[in-house]
């Protein structure tokens, strides 16, 4: 068996998919209606925004903590270009009130992970690193 963290962006993709389709048989119509509403965008936008991310890490920018934000931040533009214009079209709002309902209120929480990951990232490379180190000895 392959090592997770070998795992490529559209193979991640790919067990997303599989989790929300067993997730959508589980709630049934509930599942698709979360899908077509409001936050449908978000979440259709999620594998696109994991294979992009991914496909950045397989490039090592998940290596540093400037680049580690680039990556992710990247992914964050990609699920908002994709959630927003959805929002507006299902709540039929102006660009003003769909940035104050789908953006504005999550670009804290947003950043605040964001610096949190691209921090814990490298860091975390850096311990697989030893490991491996002491494992080769």
């Amino acid at each position: 068996m392959r090592d997770p963290a070998q795992l490529s962006g559209m193979h991640r993709t790919k067990v997303r998919f599989t989790a929300a389709r067993a997730t959508a048989r589980l709630f049934g119509e509930q599942g698709w209606a979360v899908i077509t509403g409001a936050s449908g965008g978000y979440l259709v936008s999620y594998p696109f925004a994991s294979a992009l991310t991914g496909y950045l890490a397989e490039k090592r920018w998940d290596r540093s903590f400037s680049s580690a934000i680039g990556a992710m931040l990247s992914g964050n533009v990609l699920i908002y270009l994709v959630g927003l214009p959805w929002l507006a079209v299902v709540l039929n709002t102006s660009l003003e009130r769909t940035l104050e309902l789908g953006l504005y209120p999550f670009v804290p929480g947003d950043t605040f992970k964001l610096y949190l990951a691209a921090a814990a990232l490298p860091a975390a490379w850096k311990l697989v690193a030893a490991a491996r180190r002491r494992t080769d000895l």
